[in-house]
């Protein structure tokens, strides 16, 4: 089994689709597949998914499915080979997070991968 990062650019279509789709992939209009990080920005979406090489094209062929990085046991950034980066910052938010306590201000970053597969 391999962790695939996933951006649905366009989740609307995407539903849509899925209401058509003759798939073992899709049941009932959803995707069957175990998902974890799954993150909204407006009408886009990233998640990761943990499925076989197999069912890699298919998923590909879903409506505005772009693939983002995959990797085995994904826990930290560094275990993705990334191929599309930029996409999956642009849909999951990463923008430093100021918070401000009786000390002063500190900043912090907030996790990429925030939830990942145990």
């Amino acid at each position: 089994m391999i962790d695939y990062i996933f951006a649905v650019t366009d989740l609307i279509n995407f539903r849509a689709t899925l209401s058509t789709m003759v798939s073992d992939l899709v049941i009932d209009s959803k995707v069957v597949l175990p998902t974890t990080m799954i993150n909204y920005k407006e009408n886009q979406s990233v998640a990761m998914v943990r499925t076989t090489q197999d069912n890699l094209e298919e998923i590909q062929s879903l409506a505005d499915v772009v693939l983002c990085g995959h990797g085995v046991n994904i826990k930290t950034e560094s275990d993705v080979t990334w191929i599309n980066k930029d996409l999956y910052y642009e849909i999951y938010d990463i923008s430093p997070i100021t918070t401000t306590d009786e000390y002063g201000e500190s900043t912090y970053t907030p996790s990429k991968l925030h939830c990942v597969f145990s």
